[in-house]
Order: C-alpha cells, then sequence, then structure tokens
C-alpha cells in the first residue's frame, strides 16, 4: 500500500488508474470508505472496465451496499425501443 501511495504523491501519473483502483482496494478492507470510494472514483474516470473489477472484487465487499459504490459501479443498461 505504501508503494501506490509513494507513486502518486511523487507525481506518478497512473494513466490508466492502477494504483488508484489498487489503493482503494486496500483502504476499503481497512475500512475506510470515504477514501476508498474518492480513489475508486479516479480509478473508474481512467478506466471505465474497473466498475466491473470492484463489483466483484471481495475487497470491496464492505462498500456493496453503499448508494456511492453503487453509483460509481452501475453499468449503463442498454435498452431497445420496439
Amino acid at each position: 500500500m505504501r508503494d501506490y501511495r509513494a507513486a502518486l504523491d511523487a507525481g506518478y501519473a497512473d494513466e490508466w488508474g492502477v494504483c488508484h483502483f489498487n489503493l482503494a482496494r486496500h483502504v476499503a478492507k481497512r475500512g475506510h470508505k470515504a477514501d476508498a470510494l474518492a480513489l475508486l472514483r479516479v480509478a473508474i474516470d481512467r478506466d471505465p472496465l474497473r466498475k466491473v473489477r470492484a463489483a466483484e472484487d471481495e475487497c470491496f465487499a464492505s462498500l456493496w451496499e453503499e448508494d456511492r459504490f453503487k453509483q460509481l459501479c452501475s453499468v449503463a443498461a442498454t435498452t431497445t425501443d420496439g
């Protein structure tokens, strides 16, 4: 966890949200929901496919029932007319 935090603090761009996602996992496991959600938001903004991983990742189990988590990880439903 310290390595991810150190990389971000040193200015690592984290273009694909890898550091943010992995740090969010560790923070969520420690029960820091608000911090985990903030980090997860950045990770998803940088790579929207991370919402699928987060929705299935046991590290985020404590967040699965949180409205903010559900909003972050929701996948827009495809609708068809007819």
